[in-house]
């Protein structure tokens, strides 16, 4: 990247960029991918034309917290989201008399879509660098908290209707196996607190800015 600047600086002395600065061109998602960078039209090495050349100026952001630490919340998040989700699965996806009512069914297939949300952000987390752009800033660290929110409260709203039925059933004397019902409530219960790891860890972390 420095020694792109420097080319960069050299060419514009010897008066190579031309117009100097170039609009950024494409969609609104192609430029708010390269959100903080700027586009310098520069000369072909054949002479014939330009070229484009994307040079990030804008701002990093950094987990404040040493290396060890930033390496650990990968994993952290990794093993956390993975075990969340078996348990979840392992709750919703037996044939129990708790999972075949549609006012169940409605928050558990909520709470798929709000798994890959979350794992599309967590995704983002573990592959981006320890110096973020703005973009990845924005894809991988401010969306997460809020994908949290969105898991823990359809896990809650499941488990909620996981009581309701059991209530129902005891009243109607067509209750499940009280161990089974007991394991179900635990399930939810276990993949909601491994999400609310993840959400108190990132509530908790600062992050610093760095000029680039």
């Amino acid at each position: 990247m420095a020694a792109v600047r420097g080319n960069l600086r050299d060419s514009a002395r010897k008066g190579g960029l031309g117009s100097g600065e170039a609009r950024m061109k494409g969609s609104r998602a192609y430029q708010k991918y390269f959100e903080g960078y700027e586009e310098m039209a520069l000369p072909k090495k054949n002479g014939k034309g330009t070229r484009i050349v994307r040079v990030y100026r804008g701002d990093y952001y950094l987990e404040d917290v040493p290396d060890s630490a930033w390496r650990g919340g990968k994993v952290l998040y990794a093993l956390c989201y993975v075990l969340s989700f078996t348990a979840f699965l392992a709750a919703a996806l037996p044939a129990r008399p708790g999972n075949m009512t549609w006012y169940a069914v409605i928050p558990q297939a909520v709470a798929v879509l709000a798994y890959f949300w979350l794992l599309t952000v967590v995704c983002s987390r573990i592959v981006s660098d320890r110096r973020m752009t703005i973009s990845k800033y924005k894809r991988a660290v401010l969306p997460l908290p809020y994908a949290c929110e969105a898991v823990l409260l359809m896990l809650g709203l499941a488990l909620l209707m996981q009581v309701l039925h059991a209530a129902v059933s005891a009243a109607a004397g067509t209750a499940a196996g009280a161990g089974e019902t007991v394991l179900t409530w635990l399930l939810y219960a276990a993949a909601a607190g491994l999400i609310a790891v993840i959400f108190r860890r990132e509530k908790a972390t600062e992050y610093r800015r760095e000029k680039a």
